[in-house]
Protein backbone atom coordinates (compact mmCIF):
# COMPACT_ATOMS: atom_id res chain seq x y z
CA UNK A 1 0.00 0.00 0.00
CA UNK A 2 1.32 3.43 -0.92
CA UNK A 3 0.84 4.88 3.28
CA UNK A 4 3.10 2.40 3.88
CA UNK A 5 5.90 2.97 1.66
CA UNK A 6 5.39 6.67 2.59
CA UNK A 7 6.19 5.28 5.99
CA UNK A 8 9.81 4.16 4.65
CA UNK A 9 10.29 7.25 3.46
CA UNK A 10 10.11 9.34 6.28
CA UNK A 11 12.82 11.23 7.53
CA UNK A 12 11.66 10.87 11.06
CA UNK A 13 10.89 7.73 13.21
CA UNK A 14 6.90 6.80 13.63
CA UNK A 15 6.33 5.78 16.65
CA UNK A 16 3.95 3.29 16.74
CA UNK A 17 3.79 2.48 12.63
CA UNK A 18 0.48 2.74 10.90
CA UNK A 19 -0.75 0.24 13.60
CA UNK A 20 -2.47 3.64 15.35
CA UNK A 21 -4.55 6.62 13.83
CA UNK A 22 -1.61 9.09 14.58
CA UNK A 23 0.75 7.07 12.77
CA UNK A 24 -1.03 7.59 10.07
CA UNK A 25 -1.05 11.47 10.58
CA UNK A 26 2.72 11.22 11.36
CA UNK A 27 3.41 9.65 7.82
CA UNK A 28 0.97 12.63 5.77
CA UNK A 29 2.80 15.38 7.63
CA UNK A 30 5.92 14.61 7.31
CA UNK A 31 5.06 13.47 3.10
CA UNK A 32 3.56 17.17 3.30
CA UNK A 33 6.21 18.36 4.29
CA UNK A 34 8.46 16.73 2.73
CA UNK A 35 6.29 17.22 -1.03
CA UNK A 36 6.18 13.62 -1.35
CA UNK A 37 3.63 13.05 -4.21
CA UNK A 38 0.60 11.06 -3.34
CA UNK A 39 -1.65 8.47 -5.67
CA UNK A 40 -4.46 7.89 -3.85
CA UNK A 41 -7.34 10.44 -3.75
CA UNK A 42 -7.86 9.44 -0.41
CA UNK A 43 -4.54 9.85 0.72
CA UNK A 44 -4.67 13.26 -1.03
CA UNK A 45 -7.49 14.47 0.71
CA UNK A 46 -6.75 13.12 4.24
CA UNK A 47 -3.07 14.91 3.63
CA UNK A 48 -5.40 18.25 2.74
CA UNK A 49 -7.03 18.13 5.94
CA UNK A 50 -4.13 16.78 8.31
CA UNK A 51 -2.07 19.53 6.86
CA UNK A 52 -4.70 22.60 7.33
CA UNK A 53 -5.66 21.35 11.12
CA UNK A 54 -1.85 20.96 12.03
CA UNK A 55 -1.07 24.09 10.91
CA UNK A 56 -3.67 25.88 12.94
CA UNK A 57 -3.26 23.62 16.03
CA UNK A 58 0.56 24.43 15.58
CA UNK A 59 -0.07 27.82 15.97
CA UNK A 60 -2.43 27.59 18.84
CA UNK A 61 0.26 26.09 20.88
CA UNK A 62 2.75 28.12 20.07
CA UNK A 63 0.61 31.19 21.15
CA UNK A 64 -0.45 29.59 24.61
CA UNK A 65 3.03 28.47 25.33
CA UNK A 66 3.91 32.27 24.29
CA UNK A 67 1.15 33.34 26.99
CA UNK A 68 2.46 30.68 29.67
CA UNK A 69 6.03 31.78 29.40
CA UNK A 70 7.00 28.47 28.23
CA UNK A 71 9.18 29.44 25.64
CA UNK A 72 11.28 26.89 25.05
CA UNK A 73 7.80 24.91 24.15
CA UNK A 74 6.81 28.18 22.11
CA UNK A 75 10.05 28.01 19.81
CA UNK A 76 9.37 24.57 19.06
CA UNK A 77 5.87 25.35 18.11
CA UNK A 78 6.42 27.81 16.13
CA UNK A 79 9.47 26.41 14.78
CA UNK A 80 7.04 23.04 13.46
CA UNK A 81 3.91 25.76 12.63
CA UNK A 82 6.65 27.72 9.81
CA UNK A 83 7.76 24.08 8.63
CA UNK A 84 3.99 23.17 7.63
CA UNK A 85 3.51 26.50 6.35
CA UNK A 86 6.62 26.58 4.09
CA UNK A 87 6.53 22.96 2.87
CA UNK A 88 10.13 22.62 3.99
CA UNK A 89 12.33 20.90 7.01
CA UNK A 90 13.78 23.36 9.17
CA UNK A 91 17.25 21.86 7.75
CA UNK A 92 16.68 22.03 4.28
CA UNK A 93 17.98 24.95 2.19
CA UNK A 94 15.32 27.85 1.51
CA UNK A 95 16.52 27.15 -2.51
CA UNK A 96 14.27 24.01 -2.15
CA UNK A 97 11.14 26.87 -2.18
CA UNK A 98 12.73 27.84 -5.71
CA UNK A 99 13.19 24.64 -7.02
CA UNK A 100 15.48 24.10 -10.43
CA UNK A 101 18.43 22.58 -8.86
CA UNK A 102 19.13 18.59 -9.14
CA UNK A 103 19.27 16.83 -5.80
CA UNK A 104 22.67 16.59 -5.41
CA UNK A 105 23.43 20.63 -5.51
CA UNK A 106 20.58 20.75 -2.55
CA UNK A 107 22.45 17.67 -0.56
CA UNK A 108 25.53 19.97 -0.88
CA UNK A 109 24.19 22.72 0.63
CA UNK A 110 22.30 21.44 3.41
CA UNK A 111 25.75 19.83 3.97
CA UNK A 112 27.51 22.99 3.86
CA UNK A 113 24.43 24.47 6.12
CA UNK A 114 24.76 27.43 3.82
CA UNK A 115 21.88 29.92 5.14
CA UNK A 116 20.68 32.43 3.01
CA UNK A 117 22.33 35.51 3.77
CA UNK A 118 25.58 33.78 2.99
CA UNK A 119 25.09 32.43 -0.16
CA UNK A 120 24.41 36.70 -1.16
CA UNK A 121 27.59 37.42 0.09
CA UNK A 122 29.41 34.90 -1.82
CA UNK A 123 31.34 35.25 -5.12
CA UNK A 124 30.14 33.19 -8.13
CA UNK A 125 33.65 31.67 -7.68
CA UNK A 126 32.85 30.68 -3.79
CA UNK A 127 29.32 29.51 -4.59
CA UNK A 128 30.58 27.29 -6.91
CA UNK A 129 33.04 25.57 -5.64
CA UNK A 130 29.93 25.02 -2.74
CA UNK A 131 28.18 23.19 -4.80
CA UNK A 132 31.53 21.08 -6.76
CA UNK A 133 30.78 23.23 -10.12
CA UNK A 134 33.86 25.95 -9.71
CA UNK A 135 33.91 28.24 -12.46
Amino acid sequence: EELTALLHDCPLRVPGGLDAGEGKVNVLIQAYISGTPLRASSLVSDQNFVAQSAGRITRGFFEIALSKGWIGLAVKALNLAKMLEQRLWATATPLRQVGGLNEGTYAKLEAARATRDALLDMSDAEAGALVGHPR
